[in-house]
């Protein structure tokens, strides 16, 4: 079965060009537009695009590791996760009313576990990756 195991490490990004059908392009595509400039105008393109990038590549790892084999996987929806739990760590720090960051995960996350063939994994790992690496943007930001 080709994929990252088999030497191909290059899925770990590609993955995010691929997508399940219009309604899964559109919806990552949404949550792109929605939470991505405000997060692009607290770091700028650059950090911005390293924090897209990472939890990309933490979702695919989680993926990879914690998953299936046999199966195939598609979307951005990792590196989305990611860009929740960095602007839920932004909005934690510049101490803004982030019930509303908290409620879009809370209802993400149960979409995810109870929609069928949703990998939870790619999620879980881009949630997590994002609250990390924006923990480190932050700290390392010029002001």
């Amino acid at each position: 079965f080709p994929g990252v195991s088999t030497g191909q490490w290059w899925r770990l990004f590609t993955v995010a060009l691929t997508h399940a059908g219009v309604l899964h392009l559109i919806s990552n595509m949404y949550c792109l537009w929605a939470f991505g400039p405000t997060l692009e105008r607290y770091f700028g393109k650059v950090r911005f695009s390293l924090l897209f990038l990472l939890s990309l590549v933490a979702a695919s790892a989680a993926s990879v590791y914690f998953g299936p084999q046999n199966i195939y996987k598609v979307g951005a929806s990792g590196a989305v996760f990611g860009l929740l739990g960095g602007l839920l760590v932004i909005s934690k720090r510049v101490g803004i009313n982030y019930q509303s960051v908290v409620s879009t995960v809370v209802l993400n996350m149960v979409i995810t576990f109870t929609v069928p063939n949703i990998d939870w994994r790619a999620h879980v790992g881009g949630l997590l990756a994002g609250v990390v690496v924006t923990y480190f943007l932050m700290f390392s930001k010029r002001t």
